[in-house]
C-alpha cells in the first residue's frame, strides 16, 4: 500500500499543457465496429495528459457478461479532459479542461462533444471558458438545460447554458466562494471541488474543500442563474475538506467524502428549503490503519442499500451498508489492485464496479453482488494513461436475442425529463421500459406508432371519481394514473383494499381533512359535508382527533393530505394549523382547494409558511378567476423565496360541484337572480333563478358554475407554474366534460390551435411535473412521467394532428379523438382509440406504509 502524499494540483498541472487554444469543431473519436456492440456497454474515460499526449478521452467497450474491457477509440479533447458528464438524453458529453489558462486568460474550459447515436463516436461541438482556473468537476442538471462546473483554483462555481444542439453558451452565473480551513497547505482559500443538482432539480450543492463548507444554491433554470440559499449551507468539521457528493435515491440524505480527514459524512437535506444539516461521519479506513490517505469519489447503489468510497493512499474501495434509516456501517474494504483510485463507476447492469487507478495507469473491474453490494476482484483490467473519470453510456441494445412483451415501432418519442424528441423503437418487458433504440426490436405484440407521438402516460393528480366507469373515461383521455387528492378519504387502508383486485389505471388517494372532519363531526353527507362537518366549529378534543386520524392515514400510505376550505367553512385557523403541522412534521404536501381570491391564497400561504408545510393549490384558474395573473405571481414569488408551493389548472371556463355543498349554498343562497344565472343545472342546461335554485337544492346534484373567462383559463394553462389536472367530477352517470376531455383538450386547443404551449411543454405539465410534485412522498413516482429505460411502462400514444376533446356540458361522456393507444404497466388499456375490455393492470400509487 502507498503512503505517498497528495501532490498539490498546481504541481501536477505544471507538468501538463497549461494553455488551451480552442480546438476546431469536428474532431472525432473513431467509431467502434457494429459487430462488437452485442452485450456491450460503452465507457468514456477522462484522463490527465501531462505526458504530452494529445488524445485525452478514451472509448472503452465493456462486455456486460464477462466484464472484459477493450479500448476502441480515443480523441484529442484538449489538455487534461479529466472529468466528464453525459447529458440526460445520451447525445452529448461534456469534459472539463483542467488547466490554469485558456486563450491567455486565467481560466480553464469546458468542452462539448456530440455522441453518435449508434456508435458512441464523439464529434467536438466547441468549448467555453469555465470562468475559473483548474476546473475539476462538471455535471448536467437533471433536465439537461445547464452545465455546472467547479473551478478548484478559481474557488468558484459556474453555470453554462446548454444550447439546442448540445453546445455550450458562455457562463451566465459565476459564484465565488468565501472561506478557509485550518490546514494551511490545502485550505488557505476556497477550492470548489464538486457541484451537482439535487434530485428535485431545484437546488445545486457545491462542496468546497478549502472552505470546509457545502454551499447550497437555488438553481434557476429559466433565469440561468444560481442564488445562494441563506441558512442552507452545511459547515463541515474543521479540516474535513469536503470533496464529492452523492444523494440517497429515496431518503432525504446526502453523503459527502471528506478528503482531508478520511471520512464520509451523512447530512440531512431539506428539499423544501434547500437546507443541509450534518448528522454524523464515519472513517473510510479499516480500524488501526494510520497511513496517509485522501478519499476521492463516492457513489450510492441504485437500491440505496450500499455506499462506496475510494481511498487514495490506502488504495481501496470502502463498502458501507446503508440501513433503512440511512445509518452507515463499514462492511468491506477492498484493495483496488492499483495506485491512487481517483474515481470509479457502477456499470448500468449493476453487476460490475470499475476503478480508475490514476498513478498505476489502469482500470480494474470488480464483480458486485447486487443484493449485499459486496465486491469481488476479477482478472479484468485495462491499461490506460492517467485515468481519472469513468462515465458509462449504455449502448442501444440489439434485439437479436431479446423478444419483448410488446414493442412500439417508429413513434416520435418525447420525454420531458431528458428532452428526447426523436423517432425511436421501444421495447417493454415485465411492466417496464426495457429499451429505447434506433435499432430493430421484436416483441410478442407490436404497436405501429409511425406518425404518432409516444409520451409518458398522463398523470392526473385531481380526480373525483374512482370507479371502473371513470377509470375507463380517464384512460380514453390518455390518463394512466388517476389520483383523488383533494377530497380524499377518511380510511386509507379500506380505500386501497376496495381496489386491490386491480383497476384499469393506476390509482391513489389522500387522507382528506374534509372526509376526516365529516367522520369526527358525524356529518350525514354521503360525498360532501352538509351538516356539522361543514358548519360546526370543532372543539379542541375534536381538533386533536382530526389531527390523529390524519396521521394514521399517512402511516397507512396516503399520497398526501387533502383539504377544501370552502367546504368546511367552520374550520378555525387553529384546526387548520393542526392539520398543516401534521403535514410539516411528515413532509407531506397539503393539496388544498382554497377560499377563492387573493385573500384565500394569502390565507393558505400563511398557514404553510407558519408551519413549513409543502403546499399544492388546486385549480388556480377557478380559485382566481380574473385575479389569475396576480395569484400566479404570488405563487411564483413564494417559490422564489424557497417555499415548496405548486399549483394546477384545468382547461375549461366553467366549474362544477354539488349544489348542496357549502361552497354553493354560502355564495348563492341569498344571491339575486342575476348572480344565480351563473349557475346551470347540468341535466337540463337551464340557468337558475330563485325558484329553480331552491328546488334543485332540495334534490341535490351537479351544477355548472359559469364564472371564468377563456382568457384567464389560457393564462393559467400556459403558465410554467401549472400542472394540468382535470378536477374530474362524475356522479350518477353524469358530470363535467373535463372528466373525459381535459388532456386531449390541452393538446388540441392550446397546443395545436392556439399555440399557447409547445407540445413538449404540454407533455411536461401532464407527466413529469405531477410526478415530481409527489415523488418525495411517494418514491415510486420517480418511475412515472418519463420515457426512459427502467421507468414504468405507462405510455400514451396520440396523433398530434387530430387529438382534441369532444365532450360538452350536455354530453359529457363523449370520449376524445386522437388518443390512439394507452398502456398501463406494459398492458394496453386503449388500442386504436377503443377501450380494451377485461384488463386491470393499474396498481396502487401509495406512500411507504409505516409498519410500526
Amino acid at each position: 500500500m502507498t503512503n505517498s502524499r497528495e501532490p498539490s494540483r498546481r504541481e501536477f498541472l505544471a507538468t501538463s499543457i497549461v494553455s488551451l487554444v480552442g480546438l476546431s469543431r469536428g474532431s472525432e473519436i473513431p467509431a467502434w465496429r457494429e459487430d462488437s456492440q452485442l452485450d456491450a456497454e460503452l465507457l468514456y474515460v477522462g484522463t490527465y495528459t501531462g505526458d504530452g499526449r494529445r488524445d485525452g478521452i478514451y472509448l472503452v467497450h465493456m462486455d456486460r457478461r464477462s466484464g472484459e474491457l477493450k479500448q476502441v477509440g480515443s480523441v484529442d479533447a484538449g489538455p487534461n479532459p479529466s472529468f466528464l458528464a453525459i447529458h440526460p438524453n445520451g447525445r452529448v458529453l461534456y469534459a472539463v479542461n483542467e488547466v490554469e489558462k485558456y486563450n491567455g486568460r486565467v481560466t480553464g474550459a469546458v468542452s462539448a462533444f456530440g455522441i453518435a447515436r449508434d456508435t458512441g463516436a464523439l464529434t467536438r461541438l466547441g468549448e467555453q471558458p469555465s470562468e475559473g482556473s483548474a476546473p475539476c468537476f462538471v455535471s448536467v442538471d437533471r433536465e439537461g438545460r445547464v452545465v455546472l462546473v467547479a473551478n478548484y483554483y478559481g474557488g468558484n462555481v459556474a453555470l453554462l447554458p446548454i444550447q439546442s444542439d448540445g453546445a455550450l453558451a458562455a457562463a451566465t452565473a459565476i459564484v465565488r466562494h468565501v472561506g478557509s480551513g485550518p490546514k494551511a497547505d490545502r485550505q488557505s482559500e476556497p477550492h470548489a471541488h464538486c457541484i451537482v443538482a439535487d434530485p428535485s432539480n431545484r437546488f445545486a450543492l457545491a462542496a468546497d474543500l478549502g472552505a470546509d463548507r457545502v454551499f447550497v444554491y437555488r438553481l434557476d433554470l429559466d433565469g440561468k442563474s444560481l442564488h445562494h440559499v441563506d441558512g442552507g449551507d452545511a459547515v463541515m468539521r474543521a479540516g474535513a475538506g469536503p470533496r464529492h457528493i452523492a444523494f440517497h435515491p429515496t431518503l432525504p440524505l446526502v453523503f459527502i467524502t471528506n478528503e482531508l480527514d478520511s471520512t464520509v459524512a451523512t447530512l440531512r437535506f431539506d428539499a423544501v428549503r434547500g437546507a443541509l444539516s450534518p448528522i454524523d461521519a464515519h472513517s473510510t479506513l479499516p480500524a488501526g490503519w494510520s497511513g496517509t490517505n485522501y478519499p476521492a469519489d463516492i457513489h450510492v447503489a441504485p437500491s440505496g442499500r450500499t455506499l462506496y468510497v475510494s481511498n487514495r493512499g490506502h488504495n481501496s474501495i470502502a463498502v458501507f451498508s446503508v440501513a433503512a434509516t440511512g445509518a452507515l456501517t463499514l462492511d468491506q474494504v477492498v484493495a483496488t489492485g492499483g495506485d491512487w483510485p481517483r474515481n470509479f463507476s457502477l456499470d448500468p447492469t449493476g453487476r460490475w464496479l470499475l476503478v480508475a487507478n490514476q498513478k498505476s495507469n489502469s482500470i480494474v473491474v470488480f464483480g458486485r453482488d447486487e443484493e449485499s453490494g459486496r465486491l469481488t476482484p476479477t482478472r479484468q483490467r485495462i491499461a490506460l494513461p492517467s485515468p481519472v473519470c469513468l462515465q458509462f453510456l449504455a449502448h442501444p441494445q440489439s434485439s437479436t436475442n431479446t423478444v419483448y412483451d410488446r414493442v412500439i415501432l417508429g413513434g416520435r418519442v418525447m420525454d420531458p425529463e431528458s428532452g428526447l424528441d426523436e423517432v425511436r423503437n421501444i421495447g417493454l418487458l415485465d411492466g417496464r421500459i426495457a429499451v429505447i433504440t434506433t435499432q430493430a426490436v421484436s416483441g410478442r405484440d407490436t404497436i405501429d406508432a409511425r406518425g404518432l407521438v409516444v409520451a409518458p402516460g398522463f398523470i392526473d393528480i385531481h380526480t373525483h371519481g374512482q370507479d371502473p366507469e371513470t377509470y375507463r373515461y380517464y384512460s380514453l383521455d390518455g390518463v394512466t394514473t388517476a389520483l383523488e387528492l383533494e377530497l380524499g378519504t377518511s380510511d386509507v387502508d379500506a380505500w386501497y383494499r376496495e381496489r386491490s383486485a386491480g383497476e384499469r389505471v393506476n390509482y391513489g388517494v389522500s387522507i382528506g381533512h374534509i372526509k376526516v372532519r365529516m367522520a369526527v363531526m358525524h356529518d350525514a353527507g354521503t360525498w360532501m359535508p352538509v351538516g356539522d362537518g361543514a358548519y360546526r366549529a370543532a372543539s379542541p378534543a375534536q381538533i386533536g382527533e382530526i389531527a390523529k386520524r390524519i396521521e394514521i392515514g399517512l402511516s397507512e400510505g396516503a399520497v398526501d393530505i387533502g383539504a377544501g376550505f370552502p367546504y368546511t367553512p367552520a374550520a378555525t385557523r387553529d384546526e387548520l394549523l393542526a392539520v398543516f403541522r401534521v403535514a410539516a412534521k411528515t413532509k407531506t404536501p397539503m393539496h388544498v382547494h382554497i377560499t377563492p381570491g387573493v385573500a384565500g391564497l394569502k390565507e393558505v400561504l400563511s398557514l404553510a409558511g407558519e408551519t413549513n408545510a409543502p403546499l399544492h393549490v388546486v385549480h388556480i384558474n377557478s380559485a382566481a378567476l380574473a385575479e389569475t395573473p396576480v395569484m400566479l405571481e404570488m405563487i411564483r414569488d413564494a417559490r422564489a423565496h424557497g417555499r415548496d408551493v405548486t399549483t394546477e389548472a384545468y382547461p375549461y371556463d366553467a366549474g362544477m360541484t354539488e349544489i348542496k355543498s357549502a361552497t354553493i349554498q354560502d355564495v348563492y343562497k341569498s344571491a339575486p337572480d342575476e348572480r344565480l344565472a351563473e349557475l346551470e343545472w347540468q341535466r337540463t342546461g337551464e340557468r337558475l333563478n330563485r325558484e329553480s335554485f331552491a328546488r334543485y337544492s332540495k334534490i341535490g346534484g351537479p351544477v355548472v358554475v359559469h364564472t371564468n373567462t377563456e382568457q384567464m383559463v389560457e393564462v393559467a394553462i400556459k403558465s410554467p407554474l401549472t400542472i394540468v389536472a382535470s378536477d374530474a367530477y362524475w356522479q350518477n352517470g353524469t358530470g363535467h366534460p373535463r372528466t373525459t376531455g381535459t388532456f386531449a383538450r390541452v393538446l388540441g386547443r392550446y397546443v395545436r390551435e392556439a399555440h399557447a404551449l409547445s407540445l413538449m411543454e404540454a407533455i411536461r405539465k401532464m407527466t413529469l411535473m405531477p410526478a415530481q410534485r409527489l415523488e418525495a412522498r411517494v418514491p415510486a413516482m420517480r418511475e412515472k412521467g418519463r420515457v426512459r429505460v427502467g421507468a414504468d411502462a405507462d405510455i400514451t400514444i396520440f396523433d398530434a394532428a387530430t387529438v382534441v376533446d369532444r365532450s360538452t356540458y350536455r354530453e359529457p361522456s363523449l370520449s376524445p379523438v386522437g388518443i390512439q393507444h394507452v398502456i398501463v404497466n406494459g398492458v394496453p388499456v386503449v388500442a386504436n382509440g377503443r377501450p380494451v375490455e377485461g384488463v386491470a393492470p393499474g396498481k396502487p400509487v401509495r406512500a411507504p406504509i409505516d409498519q410500526r
